[in-house]
């Protein structure tokens, strides 16, 4: 009798899994609010685009902080991708960036000037207040509304004008 003897070497699995699907890319530019910054896709979702070739469960862990305030603000998602047997996909970076690019909305109603007023030089109207014309104002992103003031009047007692100019800002 023939004794045929077959050794089979069991080698690990060093492959990391292979991206199969397709990685959701970022956004810059964006006129949003800090509390409004995207989150990005789940672990899940960026496991969901790979495979392994044992067919082992992909892990997936994302890290990444938003950093800045309504002004301007960005964040970066880091995917580390590994199969059960520690072998690692290359990091996938997902980043969004943006701030509020919108002006504040007037939700009042902004006062109205006079002409002909019948009064002396140092009698003339001081206009609204910044506080007021701010007042007078929201902003999308809730924050503080700033107000410049700017005009100066001239001429005398006999014909005088003034023009106030208001900046707003958020």
């Amino acid at each position: 009798a023939t004794v045929v003897t077959k050794t089979f070497q069991v080698l690990p699995d060093t492959a990391p899994p292979s991206l199969t699907g397709t990685i959701p890319s970022g956004a810059t530019n964006q006129n949003l609010c800090f509390n409004a910054i995207p989150v990005g896709p789940t672990a899940a979702q960026i496991a969901a685009q790979y495979t392994d070739s044992c067919s082992g469960e992909i892990t997936v862990v994302k890290s990444g902080t938003p950093t800045g305030d309504d002004c301007t603000w960005s964040v970066t998602y880091n995917y580390t991708i590994a199969d059960k047997c520690n072998n690692f996909a290359t990091e996938v970076n997902i980043t969004y960036s943006g701030g509020d690019k919108t002006a504040p909305a007037l939700t009042g109603v902004v006062p109205s000037g006079a002409t002909n007023q019948d009064l002396c030089f140092n009698a003339i109207p001081a206009g609204p207040t910044e506080a007021e014309i701010a007042a007078l104002y929201t902003d999308n992103c809730g924050g503080a509304i700033t107000v410049v003031k700017s005009g100066t009047p001239s001429g005398d007692d006999c014909t005088w004008s003034v023009t106030y100019n208001y900046t707003i800002a958020d």
